[in-house]
């Protein structure tokens, strides 16, 4: 996320994820059109990937983010992570 002109992080866990975007839960409010990079860490391994992603929507601490300008490889990297993750 950018603030004044500067990146910041913000924190939060992943509740679900699609082809298309993501849910998270986050320690501070976005608004709405906030654009962002995403770092996904993953538990037990020791492997992160980044896509950038637009704010879409948020409802407490509750935001919906959807996926831009994504690569081939990072499409495909998605699909393989949605296939590998057990149903919800």
């Amino acid at each position: 996320v950018q603030r004044n002109g500067r990146p910041d992080v913000v924190h939060g866990r992943t509740r679900d994820l699609s082809f298309s975007g993501i849910g998270v839960t986050l320690v501070r409010d976005l608004a709405q059109g906030t654009p962002c990079l995403l770092v996904i860490k993953f538990p037990k391994v020791d492997f992160e990937v980044q896509f950038p992603a637009l704010v879409v929507q948020g409802h407490g601490s509750r935001f919906g983010m959807q996926f831009q300008r994504l690569s081939g490889e990072q499409r495909l990297l998605i699909q393989k992570i949605c296939k590998a993750l057990p149903p919800a």
